[in-house]
């Protein structure tokens, strides 16, 4: 199958165009477990004043409680990125008319994609972890609710201990800076990235040639990623691949969207969630088509590599996954379909 250049299949004003609100988040500074999970989804009786939600809607906070082993942890949602186009973004290697098949299919639209964007809290003891930022405030404008979500917990942010960082794209580190005092936004908090990713981005210029996407986007991305690194300062810790990070959490090299990208294994007991982080970006293009990619990954063949093998591992293990992208809470199974896979939410009430 013939990959769609980017570069020539659009124009530069017009990809620009279609990236420059919430597809650009993705790239720019915006960018089993055998115990019950709690079936109830907690809300704030009251909303929170001038956020909104997708849609518009006042923003009420979305928060999943769930167990793995003995650590309380939680879903919660930032809110929702909404892609204006499917294509060239999303799967652009894909033949069109078999895309919009597929979302036909599931029910979906075909002319947009909305990715949610759903972080993991943990309680480990006495320590408040995080697994990613978030959006941050000033991004797209459905998103950016984590602070607000936490407080709904009754949680500040000088409260949160630790930050496990996925990878370097605006919309899981935006939220690690107020984008008015360019303070880091959970002062208390050590941030713990994979060493080779922060390697990449604090590097005076990183190689972005993989990406399809315009030099100029190529560069605010390298440029944002890099700020907000550096206004962590001495909070960031870089991690090497294999070592761990916290008592029951490590990462799982998982190399291709970024150079450093990883997904996160928690362990407690015999138990075990997968946070597979961008490994994947839609519930079912790239279950049904591993192959298909999106236009932000920095090297795609190494993202289809990485997303065959953890698709392959976990399906055969039945480990239950936490998703970024996926719709919220993000929590489910991957069940392997003939050669392909398929996304099986798992109930709230189990």
């Amino acid at each position: 199958m013939t990959r769609i250049d980017l570069d020539a299949a659009v124009s530069r004003r017009r990809l620009l165009t279609l990236t420059a609100g919430a597809g650009a988040t993705l790239a720019l500074g915006r960018l089993a477990v055998p115990g019950r999970a709690d079936a109830t989804p907690r809300a704030t009786a009251s909303e929170t004043p001038g956020r909104r939600s997708a849609g518009g809607a006042p923003f009420v906070p979305a928060i999943l409680p769930f167990t793995i082993g003995d650590v309380q942890a939680y879903s919660i949602s930032d809110g929702t990125i909404v892609l204006p186009t499917i294509q060239p973004l999303l799967a652009p290697e894909g033949d069109p008319a078999a895309v919009a098949a597929n979302l036909r299919a599931a029910y979906l639209p075909t002319d947009h994609a909305a990715f949610g964007v759903n972080i993991l809290l943990l309680r480990l003891g006495s320590r408040l972890v995080l697994v990613d930022a978030g959006n941050g405030i000033g991004g797209a404008p459905a998103t950016g609710h984590l602070v607000a979500s936490l407080a709904a917990l009754g949680i500040t942010p000088d409260q949160i201990t630790d930050v496990v960082v996925s990878h370097a794209h605006g919309d899981h580190i935006a939220g690690l800076v107020d984008p008015t005092s360019g303070a880091h936004t959970f002062p208390n908090a050590d941030v713990y990235i994979n060493a080779t990713e922060s390697a990449y981005w604090l590097s005076p210029s990183p190689d972005t040639s993989k990406l399809r996407l315009p030099p100029e986007q190529r560069a605010a991305s390298a440029a944002a990623a890099r700020k907000t690194l550096l206004a962590v300062g001495t909070k960031l810790r870089p991690v090497q691949p294999g070592s761990p990070i916290l008592p029951g959490i490590e990462f799982v090299p998982a190399y291709g969207h970024t150079p450093g990208h990883c997904a996160i294994r928690i362990t407690s007991g015999a138990s075990q969630l997968m946070h597979i982080a961008d490994a994947v970006h839609h519930p079912t293009l790239q279950f049904a088509h591993p192959e298909w990619t999106i236009a932000f990954d920095s090297d795609p063949a190494n993202a289809i590599l990485a997303r065959r093998q953890l698709f392959g591992r976990l399906a055969a293990d039945k480990t239950l996954v936490f998703t970024y992208h996926l719709p919220f809470p993000g929590i489910g199974y991957i069940r392997p379909v003939g050669s392909a896979y398929e996304w099986v939410p798992r109930a709230w009430a189990v």
